[in-house]
């Protein structure tokens, strides 16, 4: 892909931004399964509210929507790296959908082919690394 952006252009190309997103689902039942539960148990995610904002209301506590960011700066490769959770459908099934999404740093921008392959494999390395540490145990058995 990289030799298709470079051979499509006549002139240097200035780049501004890089960015590697995988997108991840695997399907939850929201009304019949604790969504905190889930992510505690299955992803390492410590997420709940408490229960005080519930008592003495209606409110259902399964959440209808659910969207989670969540933001970390990186040294390799230079930039940031992006998590969110979010309450989406997977053949028409309620799933969780999680992206994990490296992008480069505004400050320090690979320019040359080689230093945007050098980021691009050490971009999917710590995506790959990050998938595998969070579905690590039970959630990762339902992948095989």
């Amino acid at each position: 892909m990289i030799d298709a952006v470079f051979g499509s252009y006549s002139n240097p190309l200035q780049i501004n931004g890089l960015m590697l997103r995988y997108i991840d689902s695997i399907e939850f039942d929201y009304d019949e399964e604790d969504i905190f539960l889930f992510l505690r148990k299955q992803m390492k995610i410590d997420l709940d509210l408490h229960d005080n904002l519930f008592a003495e209301t209606d409110i259902n506590r399964k959440p209808s929507v659910l969207d989670l960011r969540l933001s970390y700066p990186c040294r390799t490769p230079n930039g940031v790296i992006h998590l969110r959770f979010a309450r989406g459908s997977l053949n028409e099934t309620d799933a969780l959908i999680w992206e994990t999404t490296v992008q480069s740093a505004y400050s320090i921008m690979p320019q040359t082919k080689n230093e945007i392959e050098e980021w691009v494999e050490q971009a999917h390395t710590l995506s790959r690394t990050w998938f595998f540490n969070l579905i690590e145990g039970d959630l990762y058995r339902r992948f095989e």
